[in-house]
């Protein structure tokens, strides 16, 4: 071989070897440039790091995936170390891709001091651990939440007592209203039975009977009143009264007497009927004395 054909090949292969000693010490130098193509960062919770057992917690991280071999994440979650074991926290795309974009989720936390650090598993492999800066959350108990009321029950409104009036000096109450008396109810096929007429200086008062008249003088008798009344006025009849001077349904005039009239006459007869006999006793005991009487020629 010819010594100017053996120079361009020491020339090639030193340039070949100068090349692939340069890249293998720009590796060693910055050793995530490579590995720099699929990240999590921006990690972030609200609404701080430091709230109650009462507060909802709000974790985010963002993924970003570029050349020359950009991958999908499949899965990115948050995941906690402090006082207790707690499950990791799925989070869920809020904003942006799969291969550029915004993971967050929210939760509570128990008292105590948490490390929060975030994972992504990415398409096309296993579990690939990318941790964010990892963040640290202080809780503390929060207050005792207090029972609210009941929005559907409604109190009961007090009742406002009515004022009771106050009469001026000298004032005359004024009586209460009287109450109407109910219209009584007739049985099926009955006849009502006519009002009785007033007598002359009657009136009728608040309860529909009637009252003497302050005119007349005391003592004195109504003369179209009814035996047994003082005051002229007639007794209401009930249905099953059988008096003989009870009025008939039919609205005509009792015939007949009452009872103090039937008393009069029965003792007026009794006297009658006791001078008849009487009389016919000493009529016939005259006869009986007289002397028989002598015959004439």
């Amino acid at each position: 071989m010819p010594d100017r054909e053996l120079r361009t090949v020491g020339s090639r292969i030193a340039l070949t070897t100068t090349i692939v000693v340069v890249v293998w010490a720009a590796s060693l130098a910055h050793p995530s440039a490579v590995a720099a193509a699929n990240v999590l960062t921006n990690s972030d919770v609200q609404p701080g790091n430091v709230g109650t057992t009462a507060t909802a917690f709000t974790f985010s991280v963002d993924y970003v995936s570029t050349a020359p071999q950009p991958r999908d994440a499949v899965r990115v979650w948050a995941e906690f170390s402090g006082p207790a074991l707690l499950p990791a926290l799925d989070l869920a795309l809020a904003d942006g891709g799969t291969r550029n974009g915004t993971w967050s989720g929210s939760r509570t936390l128990p008292a105590g001091t948490w490390t929060v650090t975030f994972d992504a598993e990415l398409s096309g492999s296993g579990v690939l651990d990318l941790e964010a800066l990892p963040q640290v959350v202080v809780v503390t108990e929060g207050p005792t939440p207090t029972a609210s009321p009941d929005p559907t029950s409604t109190p009961a409104p007090t009742p406002t007592p009515r004022p009771t009036p106050t009469l001026p000096p000298g004032a005359t109450p004024r009586p209460p209203t009287p109450t109407p008396r109910p219209t009584p109810t007739l049985p099926p096929g009955a006849t009502p039975r006519p009002e009785t007429p007033q007598p002359a200086g009657a009136t009728p008062d608040s309860s529909g009977e009637a009252s003497a008249d302050p005119s007349a003088e005391p003592g004195s008798v109504d003369p179209s009143a009814s035996p047994g009344t003082s005051d002229g006025a007639v007794p209401p009849a009930s249905a099953g009264d059988a008096s003989p001077d009870a009025e008939p349904a039919s609205g005509e005039p009792a015939v007949g007497f009452g009872p103090v009239g039937m008393i009069v006459l029965g003792t007026a007869t009794s006297a009658a009927g006791a001078l008849l006999l009487g009389r016919l006793w000493l009529e016939r005991r005259a006869r009986l004395r007289l002397p028989p009487e002598s015959s004439t020629d």
